[in-house]
């Protein structure tokens, strides 16, 4: 199933009150400037229009911008450091491992000591906090 919502939206209940979708693969955002967060279950978030944050949670996700300067962020849930590369997503360890990236400009990284890389374009990487690479 599909989910279509905008502005913040989450695959999990906190105590924020963020909206709760069970058993949802997929999660498409609105034109305007999103947050998505995922779980610890494979997603596939769609940022659609607008500059959006995609936050997968777990291992294999597929984030997908859509247009806009969208952001794939690994420092919401992890303390464990990330290696992610937008150029090359196959070389991604820790919570990233196994993520793909379509449309994703930026990356922002983990509490932990991160290795960050980005592509040929335009790119703004986010080491959060740690010793970053």
């Amino acid at each position: 199933e599909r989910a279509i919502a905008g502005g913040r939206i989450g695959l999990t209940l906190d105590s924020a009150g963020n909206d709760y979708f069970r058993d949802v693969e997929a999660v498409i955002g609105s034109r305007f400037d999103d947050a998505i967060y995922g779980n610890s279950e494979i997603n596939s978030l769609f940022g659609s229009d607008g500059d959006d944050r995609l936050v997968g949670q777990g291992s294999g996700d597929h984030l997908d911008g859509g247009s806009g300067s969208d952001t794939a962020s690994y420092h919401v849930y992890t303390l464990e450091a990330v290696t992610a590369f937008l150029f090359d997503p196959s070389r991604n360890l820790g919570k990233a491992e196994g993520d793909t990236y379509v449309s994703i400009e930026n990356l922002e990284g983990s509490y932990g000591a991160d290795t960050l890389g980005g592509d040929r374009k335009a790119n703004r990487l986010s080491g959060v906090n740690g010793d970053d690479v």
